[in-house]
């Protein structure tokens, strides 16, 4: 089932080739290995909601992969993905219930969240004001940053 009503790249893919869900989701599950294999991580942007998770950075950097919930647009949700992943890199780990310095111009809170069958961090941000979500005045897609 698909969060806020959005068609996947499987599914625009199972529908543009043709082919069954399964078959499209077998070669996504193929470019997606493949992908981890060559840098060590990807990213599932969604496009037409606010949501991005990265793959790959429990087994290859040994960390909690990450997610982001942010009204920003799909290229900002994965740069923040990315620099959180470099910071990874760089040896910089995270933690849940840790405000953390970041490679942002803010500090950033992260939450243990489910994603299917795994455990990410979500990373929340403060708004343009530096208000966090279930701050009064805190912006309306910032606050949302904690929902599922």
């Amino acid at each position: 089932m698909h969060q806020f009503d959005a068609e996947c790249a499987v599914c625009q893919e199972a529908q543009r080739e043709g082919i069954s869900h399964d078959e499209a989701m077998s070669r996504a599950l193929i470019r997606e290995a493949h992908m981890i294999e060559q840098t060590g991580w990807v990213a599932h942007v969604i496009s037409d909601a606010p949501l991005a998770h990265t793959h790959g950075c429990n087994e290859t950097y040994g960390h909690l992969d990450f997610e982001v919930r942010l009204p920003a647009s799909p290229i900002m949700r994965y740069d923040l993905l990315r620099a959180l992943v470099e910071a990874v890199k760089a040896g910089q780990t995270f933690h849940a219930g840790v405000e953390s310095p970041t490679p942002f111009q803010c500090p950033v809170r992260f939450v243990e969240r489910q994603e299917g069958d795994r455990t990410v961090l979500r990373a929340i941000l403060p708004d343009a004001n530096g208000r966090w979500p279930g701050e009064t005045g805190c912006q309306r897609g910032f606050n949302e940053q904690l929902e599922d």
